[in-house]
């Protein structure tokens, strides 16, 4: 049986538009994420000046699993967030994140899942592009990103059902992570679909965001369109995390 994708679609924006609380988790992982990207301006700065040194990589080190942890936990407060809209109760964000909390096995968890997989991307992408560059082949170029686009979406098929499978079911991280996948094989097709729209989201957003670079001299007007964008971001994230959940709670209906 497929899932009703459009139906799910338009029932996340009600959501958004009739608790715009919701947006709240988002728009604070958003506000630290850009108080990070500013620091590690300043940070690539200093490198450029003076080279790298053991100070800014355990800066960096440190800063960006806390960062990670920060963007999980929020993520993970959308699965009760949407369940407690769902059931017409009132959404308190302080209770929802210290309930989510109380699953910190799961979050942590997929955020070393997510960081491995990250780590693994990265410095495989960076070789691959490498000899690309070497090569100098448009044709391997081309290559090497549809290579790469399918990693990611093999990736988020298979890691899409775990985080709302984790904090709503509270099973082991055993069952969870076997639960989720199995969902995802499942449903691939569908899931599948909205990692494709997701993915078009995110694109969107990156899209958007180099078009504030082009803006000239005016370090004014360049940092409000900065601003802008970040917050632009925050709710695409927010209409993505909200999606996640609420096709697992179709699915259990």
């Amino acid at each position: 049986m497929g899932l009703k994708l459009v139906e799910i679609f338009r029932d996340s924006l009600m959501l958004l538009w009739k608790e715009p609380k919701v947006f709240v988790p988002r728009l604070i992982t958003t506000a630290i994420y850009t108080l990070f990207i500013f620091y590690s301006a300043k940070l690539t700065s200093e490198i450029l000046t003076m080279g790298v040194t053991f100070k800014n990589i355990l800066i960096l080190g440190i800063l960006s699993p806390i960062l990670l942890g920060i963007d999980i936990v929020s993520y993970g407060m959308y699965p009760k967030i949407v369940t407690e809209y769902y059931e017409k109760k009132r959404i308190n964000l302080t209770r929802i994140l210290l309930e989510t909390l109380k699953s910190w096995k799961i979050l942590l968890t997929f955020g070393i899942i997510v960081m491995i997989f990250l780590l693994i991307f990265i410095v495989l992408l960076s070789i691959l592009y490498l000899a690309v560059l070497i090569m100098g082949t448009f044709f391997i170029f081309v290559l090497v990103t549809i290579f790469a686009i399918i990693i990611l979406l093999v990736f988020a098929l298979l890691s899409f059902f775990i985080m709302p499978v984790g904090i709503l079911d509270k099973q082991s991280i055993r069952n969870t992570l076997k639960k989720g996948i199995e969902l995802s094989i499942k449903y691939k097709a569908d899931v599948l679909k909205i990692n494709l729209v997701f993915m078009m989201l995110a694109i969107i957003t990156m899209i958007i965001a180099t078009l504030s670079e082009f803006s000239g001299i005016l370090a004014y007007l360049a940092f409000a369109i900065f601003l802008i964008v970040r917050l632009i971001q925050a709710i695409i994230y927010t209409y993505i995390s909200v999606v996640n959940p609420s096709v697992y709670l179709k699915l259990k209906e």
